[in-house]
């Protein structure tokens, strides 16, 4: 069943992943000093065509800016539920014809632990289920300190990159996104400071 082979799958990374001990948190002065707030906020804009880049690397399938969320394919239907004793939250989007179209699986490090995601597959399915169109894996970094997020590694069909989450006051974050085949990175604009809390799933990319 292709379910039950995504989730070995997702059973084998999240073993991977929890074998680096604290990888999702970091608790280093360093860390603590860049996620202190500064005193005056600074909102920022994107750099040239940095939104598309990063919408095209990732399938248009999630967005950082101006908040975190999932994009619901067109003329689909949302589910969510949650599956392996509660470690992973499963939200899938079917057709009219109840084919899944996307799949998202939020991994979690423990069932207590329901506030911070530790990574996301996202699988994109043809219009039978018969083949899969290209798989996104995201993994999130938090500060220890505050609970907010630090930084996103993505690997993507179409390449690899991270992005670097800055806070510049009053609840919001400047985002730099990094291609691993760019040496620079580029500004995605400013964004609210996300906690892990909440993973909305979005009908349009917000403005």
């Amino acid at each position: 069943m292709r379910f039950n082979s995504l989730l070995g799958t997702t059973t084998a990374v999240a073993l991977a992943v929890l074998a680096l001990a604290g990888s999702f948190v970091d608790a280093s002065p360093a860390d603590a000093r860049q996620n202190s707030a500064p005193s005056q906020a600074r909102t920022l804009t994107p750099s040239g065509n940095s939104l598309q880049d990063f919408r095209a690397l990732v399938n248009n399938a999630i967005q950082l800016v101006p908040k975190f969320g999932f994009i619901q394919l067109e003329g689909t239907e949302v589910t969510q539920e949650s599956i392996n004793q509660d470690q992973v939250e499963r939200i899938v989007m079917r057709n009219r014809d109840g084919i899944i179209a996307r799949e998202i699986e939020l991994q979690y490090a423990k069932p207590s632990d329901k506030d911070h995601p530790i990574y996301a597959i996202i699988t994109d399915y043809s219009d039978n289920e018969a083949a899969t169109i290209g798989s996104t894996f995201f993994k999130f970094k938090y500060n220890q300190n505050t609970g907010i997020i630090q930084s996103y590694s993505l690997e993507t069909p179409n390449g690899h990159a991270f992005v670097l989450a800055t806070p510049s006051g009053n609840g919001l974050q400047s985002l730099m996104f990094h291609k691993m085949s760019g040496a620079t990175g580029v500004s995605l604009g400013s964004a609210e400071a996300w906690d892990g809390k909440s993973t909305p799933v979005f009908t349009d990319p917000q403005a």
